[in-house]
């Protein structure tokens, strides 16, 4: 780049001032307005307490067994789903902590968000305060992006820590950076720059645009050109590259790849390209005028380059306008070069396939939007003062005036918003008013399943269904619980032969596991109609997508039952017992199919193996009663038959059995009070009736013996 305009005369153009020192006689002191910034934030996010787990806060903390010990060696690959926590373990770790000392109370994890978000517009503030020598002017950019509310997202949503932490690092980098200019020993400076760049990374891998965000601020600030910054500052540009790209890649090592974002997430990058004109259209308009904010803007839509147009041509306008700025004007072109930067990992080409808007990612960007925003204000009032055209008084009194009212408004409405995190169901119904889409309309629906209005949450999803195909699924599992076998066989067919591309781009909300469930509700049904063969095809076809499903392999079992295919059938019990399966009467199912199959011996050692996992099972009690009985080994069966009953007084199965063990062992009266309660618990048991029957039949033939 060629040598700058005369203003750049010397290639260090401007010397900051030295830490904890005023910039200038009569500039007010730091700490106050350093103290204020925190009270501030304290007050606007102090209901924010009372805030829920929301969204994927369910799979990245409540769910994630990787929290479980702060210190694992899990949490460096935060491998646990789809989550926020991929690839993050800094954040991971931060979480883990939470976890050790406040367990599933979700007060302490807000805490700590507003503490990182404090924190992170005290760093905000003094890269102000040293750029612009100005403690007033900092103080007033930092309050306005501490209080703004489109910045509530990433405090009330407890996952994204992730980008608050990033952003921390991203802000301490630049003050690093920019201290180092000054500073009569460098390297100190330097060193924390590079270490604040790689820890960086292991918040969220967003902060890769930090090396070259510090070349602008230096280019822009310090340096006649690019050329003349690379040549004083090429080896901490190189080393704090090195450093964060060592870092993401370890990460990238370590932990498996996110299958939501990158080239084959779903969307095409043209179609994402195309979609991100309108959000970043959006998001300007939500920071000048911060109404209708939305936790969840759902997938990309199909768009045309006609839809977009005015969008893309604003957007590009605004780019084109920045990298001008950058020649001519570099503070002002620094600006708009940092949205862009800090916005373009995820807001540019590069498809993220499960949202395709998120406001948590104008969390950085917005930092240089408000000082912007706030620098008009600040030349206007320096104007009016120099000229003399009002008295200093009055025009200090008039920026506070505005600054009291902008700070009021943006920290009521910040108050407000807080609230709408309180339940996971009020952020749906909020998302559904301000940005009503299917999406919207499906979690909605999915969180009035959860509070059980269930005749609610079916018209929302019947509503979602003719765009969003995740709504079929949603729609068929609640009609499957309910009862409604066929319809709901039918909305699950119809999620699986839509397959949304989203399901097979990752692994985490709507996505493969619920492909397998969708099969696995398709076979039960079919089970209960007596589709054998058809639900047996289900049932292989989920263990075909994931062998370890251990479910599938209990339901094909079944099926084998049912098509007395016990041989096969004791295979997929045994699979189901290997891998975990948590159903106790497996193990009862597993001896009768060896029973069935004519293995007495392995059925009763299978039996046995049972209670001696659960003495008290009553199902297994009972079963290996009667296969002794089969066996004629009566005095081991009566104390099986017996303990069956004491766990299940109102079995009576278990009492008709109970029944014919002491028949069996000659103790008659014993066997008809048995056949007798067992009648008085089940009038229709014919069988029972039929014991009963024939040992007051013998007793009779006892009393009245026929003539020899």
């Amino acid at each position: 780049m060629g040598r700058r305009p005369s203003h750049a005369a010397s290639p260090k153009r401007r010397v900051p001032t030295t830490a904890g020192a005023p910039a200038r006689r009569g500039e007010p002191r730091v700490w106050p307005y350093a103290v204020g910034l925190v009270l501030l934030g304290s007050l606007a996010y102090a209901n924010s307490l009372d805030g829920a787990f929301i969204l994927d806060d369910f799979v990245a903390i409540v769910q994630n067994p990787d929290l479980r010990e702060p210190w694992s060696p899990s949490l460096l690959r935060s491998a646990w789903g789809e989550s926020p926590l991929l690839g993050r373990p800094l954040a991971a770790l931060t979480f883990a902590i939470n976890h050790a000392l406040h367990g599933l109370d979700a007060r302490g994890y807000h805490v700590g968000n507003i503490a990182i978000h404090l924190l992170c517009g005290l760093a905000l503030f003094g890269v102000i305060r040293r750029v612009r020598h100005s403690v007033v002017f900092a103080f007033a950019c930092a309050s306005f992006w501490i209080l703004h509310p489109l910045n509530s997202e990433v405090v009330n949503y407890i996952t994204q820590r992730t980008e608050s932490m990033m952003a921390l690092f991203y802000l301490v980098t630049i003050y690093a950076s920019v201290r180092a200019h000054d500073a009569p020993r460098p390297q100190p400076w330097y060193a924390v720059a590079i270490a604040a760049s790689a820890l960086g990374m292991l918040a969220k891998q967003s902060m890769v645009t930090i090396p070259l965000a510090v070349l602008l601020v230096d280019y822009a600030l310090f340096y006649d050109s690019l050329k003349a910054a690379i040549r004083r500052r090429w080896r901490f540009y190189l080393a704090m590259t090195a450093a964060s790209w060592i870092m993401v890649t370890a990460t990238v090592l370590v932990s498996p790849a996110s299958r939501s974002v990158g080239f084959a997430s779903g969307p095409s990058p043209w179609t994402y390209l195309l979609n991100q004109s309108v959000m970043i259209t959006h998001y300007l308009r939500l920071v000048v005028w911060p109404h209708g904010l939305v936790s969840d803007y759902g997938y990309p839509v199909p768009y045309s380059l006609t839809d977009v147009l005015p969008q893309m041509v604003f957007v590009s306008g605004l780019f084109v306008l920045s990298v001008a700025a950058l020649r001519y004007r570099p503070k002002l072109g620094l600006l708009g070069a940092w949205v862009f930067l800090t916005l373009g990992v995820t807001s540019s080409v590069a498809p993220i396939a499960t949202e395709v808007g998120a406001e948590r990612r104008m969390y950085v960007p917005m930092a240089a939007l408000v000082v912007l925003g706030v620098a008009p204000f600040a030349q206007l009032s320096k104007h009016l003062m120099r000229h003399g055209r009002l008295p200093a008084g009055i025009v200090a009194a008039g920026c506070v005036v505005f600054w009291a009212g902008a700070a009021a408004a943006l920290g009521a409405r910040t108050a407000v918003r807080n609230r709408d995190y309180s339940s996971p169901l009020r952020l749906a119904e909020v998302t559904l008013e301000h940005w009503p889409t299917a999406y919207s309309h499906h979690g909605v629906g999915e969180e009035l399943l959860f509070a059980g209005r269930r005749d609610e949450a079916l018209a929302h999803l019947r509503q979602a269904t003719p765009v969003d195909a995740r709504a079929h699924f949603t729609l068929g599992r609640a009609l499957f619980e309910g009862g409604q076998l066929h319809e709901a066989r039918e909305q699950l067919e119809t999620f699986v032969r839509l397959q949304p591309p989203i399901i097979h781009a990752t692994d985490g909300s709507y996505t493969r596991p619920h492909l397998l469930y969708a099969h696995a509700m398709i076979g039960r049904v079919l089970l209960t109609e007596g589709q054998l063969d058809a639900a047996a095809a289900e049932f292989r076809q989920v263990l075909q997508m994931d062998p370890s499903f251990s479910d599938a392999h209990l339901d094909l079992a079944e099926v084998l039952v049912a098509q007395r295919r016990y041989n096969d059938a004791v295979v997929h019990f045994r699979a189901y017992l290997a891998k975990g399966g948590a159903n106790p009467d497996a193990w009862v199912h597993l001896g009768a199919a060896l029973a069935l199959a004519n293995r007495p011996d392995e059925a009763i050692q299978v039996l046995r193996q049972a209670l001696e996992r659960n003495p008290d099972a009553p199902n297994a009690h009972r079963s290996l009663a009667a296969m002794l009985l089969e066996r004629n080994d009566v005095a081991a069966a009566i104390p099986h038959a017996e303990r069956a009953v004491v766990l299940r007084p109102r079995d009576a199965l278990a009492r008709d059995l109970l029944g014919v063990a002491f028949d069996m062992h000659g103790r008659r009266d014993l066997a008809i009070q048995q056949f007798r309660e067992a009648l008085r618990i089940d009038p229709a048991n014919d069988v029972a009736r039929e014991h009963l029957q024939r040992v007051q039949g013998h007793e009779t033939a006892d009393r009245h013996p026929r003539a020899q």
